[in-house]
């Protein structure tokens, strides 16, 4: 898999400085999101 390109981390960064709360709601969805997917997907143990 290709690593991203320069040009698309040099947006990136200009995106999130401009938009500090898109950063915020982007990492909630990752804390929140992908453990609930998770947990939907990977049976549990217990």
């Amino acid at each position: 898999m290709a690593a991203p390109s320069p040009a698309y981390q040099v947006v990136k960064n200009i995106i999130y400085k401009r938009t500090p709360d898109l950063k915020l709601d982007t990492d909630y969805r990752v804390k929140t999101h992908i453990p609930m997917a998770s947990k939907a997907w990977i049976p549990h143990r217990w």
